[in-house]
C-alpha cells in the first residue's frame, strides 16, 4: 500500500545500517511550472474556466463570465484589486471533490463536464486531491522564475516592445552595439555571445525568446538603453510601454534580491507586481494578459507565509531527466520506476 504524504507527520521507522529512526515529515510547499501542479493535482489549469486554483471567482478572457455574472462576484483575470479575489481553502476545494464523486453516474456526461468545468477539477478518484492526500491550497506556489522568464512575462513584454521601439527608430545595429559595448563579468563572460545573438535579427511582433539565464543576463544591460531613451523626447505610446518594461525588471530586482536570501519586504513585493501589471494594461490592454500575470499577483501572498522558492535548480536539472524519458515510447505502469532507476544511475556516475 503507498504510504499518504500526510501519514509521515505521525513517524515513519527506518532501518539505517541496524540503527532504527523515526523520520517525521510534513509537506510544507509544492512549487512547479503551472503545467506540472495542473498534473500533479488533475485540475483544469491555465486554459480552463478558472484558470488560478487558488481563486474560486477568477475566470479565464474567453469566458466572458463576468460580463454576465448577476452576483457580480466573478472577476476577468486580468483584475488587479486583489480585494476582489475569493480564495480556496483546502476544505472548499475537497468539498467540490465530494461533490464530483456524489454526481458521477449521476448526470449525463456534458452536464458531468460542465461540473467539472465550473469547479476547475478533474474527476480523479486515485488522484491526491479526491484522496486528500495532497492538499491544495495551503501547500501550492507558483513557481516566479516560470512566470517571469520561462514563456513567461518578460518575453511576453519584450516581444510587444522591441517592435515599437524599431517603428520609432530604434535598428538592430543600434541596439546590438548597445549590448556588445559593455564589459561582462568574468563570470559570465561564457555566456555573452549566446545573449548578444538574440539581437542579431528583427524580433517580430510577440516572437521573442530567450532561455532564463538568457534573460537574467540582459535585462539590466536593456534596462540602460532604455534609460537612456527615456532622456530624449518620445511619444507617449512608446514612453508608456518603456515605463511598464522597467516596473517588469524592478520586479525583477526584487525576486533575484529574495533569491539570494536577502530580506524584501512583501509589500513592497506587492507594490512593485501591481505597478507592472497596471503598467503593462496601459501600455497594451487587456487583450495582452495571460494567466501568468494573475499568478504573480499570488507571490506576495507566498512571500507573507514562507520565503519564496524557485525552480533554477529544478530547471537545470530536469533536461537530463527529459532527456530519458522522451526515449521512451512505450510507457506502461513502469514507467517512473525505469526512469527513475536510470536517472540514479546517471548521478552515480558523475559522482564517480
Amino acid at each position: 500500500m503507498a504510504l499518504k504524504l500526510h501519514e509521515l507527520e505521525h513517524g515513519l521507522l527506518l532501518d539505517s545500517g541496524g540503527e532504527r529512526l523515526m523520520f517525521f515529515a510534513k509537506l510544507d510547499t509544492m512549487v512547479a511550472d503551472e503545467a506540472a501542479l495542473k498534473a500533479v493535482f488533475d485540475i483544469k489549469g491555465s486554459s480552463g474556466t478558472l484558470p488560478c486554483a487558488l481563486c474560486s471567482n477568477v475566470v479565464s478572457k474567453t469566458s466572458m463570465l463576468e460580463g454576465c455574472d448577476t452576483t457580480g462576484s466573478l472577476v476577468s483575470v486580468h483584475e488587479t484589486s486583489l480585494e476582489k479575489f475569493c480564495a480556496r481553502s483546502d476544505n472548499t476545494i475537497w468539498q467540490g471533490c465530494k461533490l464530483l464523486e456524489s454526481r458521477c453516474g449521476q448526470m449525463t456526461k456534458k452536464a458531468f463536464d460542465q461540473l467539472e468545468q465550473s469547479l476547475g477539477i478533474n474527476h480523479n478518484p486515485e488522484g491526491v486531491l479526491f484522496q486528500q492526500s495532497l492538499p491544495l491550497a495551503s501547500t501550492l506556489m507558483y513557481d516566479w522564475l516560470h512566470i517571469y522568464l520561462v514563456t513567461g512575462l518578460v518575453q511576453l513584454e519584450l516581444g510587444l516592445l522591441f517592435p515599437l521601439l524599431y517603428s520609432h527608430g530604434v535598428t538592430v545595429q543600434s541596439l546590438k552595439d548597445w549590448m556588445s559595448s559593455f564589459a561582462w563579468p568574468h563570470s559570465l563572460k561564457p555566456h555573452r555571445n549566446e545573449t548578444l545573438r538574440l539581437f542579431d535579427k528583427k524580433i517580430a511582433s510577440g516572437d521573442f525568446k530567450c532561455s532564463a539565464s538568457q534573460g537574467l543576463n540582459m535585462y539590466p544591460l536593456l534596462r540602460l538603453f532604455l534609460l537612456s531613451l527615456a532622456t530624449r523626447g518620445i511619444p507617449g505610446a512608446l514612453a508608456t510601454a518603456i515605463s511598464s518594461c522597467l516596473n517588469l525588471f524592478i520586479v525583477l530586482d526584487l525576486l533575484l534580491k529574495g533569491n539570494r536570501g536577502e530580506q524584501v519586504p512583501p509589500d513592497d513585493l506587492e507594490a512593485a507586481i501591481l505597478k507592472h501589471c497596471r503598467g503593462f494594461i496601459d501600455a497594451y490592454g487587456t487583450e495582452a494578459i495571460v494567466p501568468k500575470f494573475h499568478y504573480s499577483l499570488h507571490l506576495p501572498g507566498f512571500a507573507r507565509k514562507k520565503p519564496l522558492i524557485s525552480c533554477f535548480t529544478h530547471e537545470r536539472k530536469h533536461r537530463q531527466i527529459k532527456q530519458l524519458a522522451n526515449e521512451i515510447h512505450n510507457p506502461g505502469d513502469w514507467f517512473e520506476k525505469s526512469v527513475f532507476r536510470d536517472v540514479w544511475g546517471e548521478v552515480i556516475l558523475q559522482m564517480q
